[in-house]
């Protein structure tokens, strides 16, 4: 869905998706051993988020430092109408950037303040143990196990859920980490200002 969402944060936020990312986005997922590389070309990356921005129920966003409006990461999602639930299609971060527990937060306030929705699932692959490990930090339950194809390998699926209740008390903690990262990022960069 094609709508200027902008949920900040400290340091970072999430904006919508435009076709201007699209290099970006291609770069992104072509270093991602755990997703498929998804269009190899920008012509065709533009195409997919034409066809993307159709759909009423999808979401795509850039996870962007506030500051430089670098873009760090993306973050895509699809509203499952049976049960008030958002479907975590993915996430992915820059190696080395500081904003996976910052987009974490963002990508909570989104599904559960900004959508009011019940829950969000999502598929991670066994060995993303950095994946994992995050949304369970966040308090998101194995339910189920499944297999995927992931550039021509099959790996075994853990599929996470996070229902809002969850999110209440976990949030917070989640709202801790993310202030001591913005104090360190802003710190290693004097010139940056937390707003």
């Amino acid at each position: 869905m094609q709508q200027d969402y902008k949920i900040d944060g400290y340091v970072f936020r999430l904006r919508h998706a435009t076709m201007d990312d699209a290099p970006f986005i291609v770069n992104l997922r072509s270093n991602q051993p755990f997703l498929n590389s998804g269009s190899s070309t920008i012509e065709e990356q533009k195409a997919w988020l034409q066809n993307h921005y159709a759909q009423p129920s999808a979401y795509y966003f850039i996870i962007e430092e506030k500051h430089s409006q670098q873009a760090q990461g993306t973050f895509r999602a699809t509203i499952i109408p049976q049960g008030s639930r958002a479907k975590l299609d993915s996430w992915a971060i820059l190696p080395g950037s500081l904003a996976a527990t910052e987009s974490l937060l963002l990508m909570g306030r989104f599904v559960f303040t900004t959508l009011n929705l019940n829950a969000f699932e999502a598929l991670v692959i066994k060995q993303n143990i950095e994946a994992l490990s995050a949304y369970k930090l966040i308090g998101a339950k194995k339910i189920a196990e499944k297999t995927t194809i992931t550039r021509g390998k099959t790996y075994g699926c853990e599929v996470l859920e996070l229902t809002s209740q969850v999110w209440g008390k976990q949030s917070k903690i989640l709202e801790e980490l993310s202030m001591r990262t913005a104090q360190k990022y802003l710190s290693a960069s004097p010139k940056k200002q937390c707003k």
